[in-house]
């Protein structure tokens, strides 16, 4: 989901019902609080892909399917909607294997992508099959922890329709990784591997595309792994979530970490974040829930420069489980996501500034 300056733009993912995925897309107008439908798009349907917006257009790329009915599958082809005319493009080949679960971060002229999952590199029961035969019932959780993990990455150039593979990155292959640009660098930090109990990673680099080279910023002083949120403040990159509910501030000049102060949140499933040009918002579901069919979620905001932490109104609701976020001005929209064992959720929009009484 991106959000373009006056409308939220969403394309695919994966209906829990029947495990279905979509290859169709939606435009919100937040102002008209209405939807219209995107035109069909020449990809695939899939989940975990990477979006971005460029200013005028909303670039997609990658993701995969995995399952009996769908089968496992990974995605390396792409494509750009144009909002103005209704039409999409298909992106050039890139010259990175498949992926999915990976990062992709705009930096005001190519998207960046790194890391992910290959769920096309699998063997099942000892044997090697193609993408097209991955529909064994019952064979999921091997073949995702046999998956191949990936470590490189590649820029794409709207402009010129081309693609440029990074230089390798001093990081070990990962997925669950969270990813912000600067303005200079892209910040990765984070992930874990897909194996049984994880192995996770508290360490990251930064990668400049103006010289192709990364630099190592270092462990980080959290219980790293997956499921973190992360935004750029235009001074630092914060990180919150994990297992235990914390977070930490990277500064790129000095190269330093930073601890942020105690969260009043408990551990989050699937926090979303986002950045309002003065606090981080995070939301979502705690792990530990009174009634799993019936998740309630929750949400805080993060003032960096006061180095406070404030509770956000309580929306029951509101989605908090695999949903997406965008900061719309002066508003959070949340979207997708479901609700435990119950159906798909909706949406909500949080007003940071609500109107006088």
């Amino acid at each position: 989901m991106v959000w373009t300056g006056n409308q939220m733009l969403t394309w695919g993912g994966q209906a829990i019902q029947g495990a279905r995925y979509r290859a169709d897309g939606e435009v919100f107008d937040p102002a008209r609080n209405v939807w219209s439908l995107i035109p069909k798009a020449p990809l695939a349907p899939r989940g975990y892909h990477v979006a971005a917006w460029t200013g005028s257009r909303l670039l997609v790329w990658g993701g995969g399917v995995e399952g009996p009915k769908s089968g496992t599958r990974s995605f390396d082809d792409g494509a750009s909607y144009d909002p103005t005319t209704g039409a999409w493009t298909p992106m050039a080949q890139a010259p990175i294997e498949a992926r999915s679960q990976h990062t992709g971060v705009w930096t005001g002229s190519e998207l960046l992508i790194w890391g992910g999952v290959d769920l096309c590199r699998t063997l099942v029961g000892g044997s090697s099959f193609p993408c097209e035969l991955f529909t064994v019932p019952g064979e999921e959780e091997e073949i995702s922890e046999s998956a191949k993990l990936l470590a490189d990455g590649a820029a794409y150039d709207p402009a010129s329709n081309r693609w440029t593979a990074m230089a390798p990155a001093p990081l070990k292959p990962r997925v669950g990784h969270v990813a912000v640009w600067t303005g200079r660098e892209m910040l990765v930090w984070g992930g874990a591997t897909l194996k049984e109990g994880p192995l996770a990673f508290p360490d990251g680099a930064a990668y400049n595309p103006a010289t192709n080279s990364w630099r190592s910023i270092g462990v980080a002083p959290l219980h790293a792994g997956a499921r973190f949120g992360a935004v750029w403040t235009g001074k630092q990159m914060l990180v919150w979530g994990g297992t235990r509910g914390e977070g930490a501030a990277f500064d790129p000049v000095t190269n330093r970490w930073t601890l942020l102060p105690k969260s009043p949140l408990p551990p989050l499933s699937s926090p979303t974040s986002v950045w309002t040009g003065r606090m981080m918002l995070i939301w979502g579901a705690p792990e530990e829930q009174p009634n799993p069919s019936l998740p309630i979620a929750e949400g805080a905001a993060y003032d960096p420069e006061e180095g406070r932490w404030t509770l956000l109104p309580s929306a029951p609701s509101a989605p908090g489980l695999g949903q997406v976020a965008v900061w719309a001005g002066t508003r959070m929209l949340v979207w997708g996501g479901f609700a435990g064992d119950g159906p798909l959720s909706a949406g909500a929009d949080f007003n940071l500034r609500p109107p006088a009484a």
